[in-house]
């Protein structure tokens, strides 16, 4: 069934007044767009398919908000690719020689129902793989009403605190300060924070 409910904070970040989209938010609207056209569906269709309401990826289309990761994942689950394909990323098309430097507070910040999520070198398009610092704030496993699944494969390392991972082929693991997990993110999964302070992760995602 389709969402119906208004836009909220977990699902887009309000475009900022006075100030144009960047290039690689109207790409992103252009190629979800045509991805949905080429595919003969209408918004109603993708919003079955992805869980996002379609008020949000009408918006999303005509380039009026930005999506947060947690809703690019869903997209793209609902289109049946990664997220570097729904962003139109071609790794045998990006330069030679590039670099982007993230300073200390000019992270990318996006929040989710779950988590906390730094977006680093987030001004560099066709990357070959997405790095995030997140906050994990969610405590218990049944504060998820669903569990993430898409394309890639992700590394996780614990810069502080503990986490316990999730999965749908295995049992609870309970990671901490220093160790690291690699996953084929396919598989349904989910990260908690055990104890009372939420943990801190650094998660890179290949796209």
């Amino acid at each position: 069934m389709c969402p119906v409910s208004s836009l909220s904070r977990g699902e887009i970040e309000l475009a900022k007044p006075g100030i144009p989209p960047s290039k690689e938010e109207i790409d992103l609207g252009g190629r979800v767009l045509t991805l949905r056209k080429s595919n003969g569906w209408t918004l109603e269709t993708l919003c079955e398919k992805s869980g996002v309401s379609r008020s949000a990826l009408s918006k999303i289309e005509k380039d009026q908000v930005s999506p947060t990761f947690d809703v690019l994942l869903k997209i793209s689950r609902g289109f049946g690719i990664s997220v570097s394909d729904l962003i139109g990323a071609r790794k045998e098309s990006a330069p030679v020689g590039r670099r982007a430097v993230t300073r200390k507070g000019e992270a990318r910040n996006t929040e989710t129902d779950h988590y906390v999520i730094d977006s680093h070198a987030a001004e560099l398009a066709q990357k070959l793989m997405l790095p995030f610092c997140v906050t994990v704030k969610a405590h218990d496993i049944s504060e998820f009403e669903d569990w993430d699944r898409h394309i890639s494969d992700d590394f996780i390392y614990v810069l502080s605190g503990t986490i316990e991972f999730h999965s749908e082929w295995y049992e609870p693991l309970v990671l901490g300060e220093g160790e690291s997990l690699y996953i084929d993110s396919r598989m349904g999964h989910a990260f908690i924070s055990k104890g009372d302070e939420d943990a801190r992760i650094l998660w890179i995602n290949s796209g």
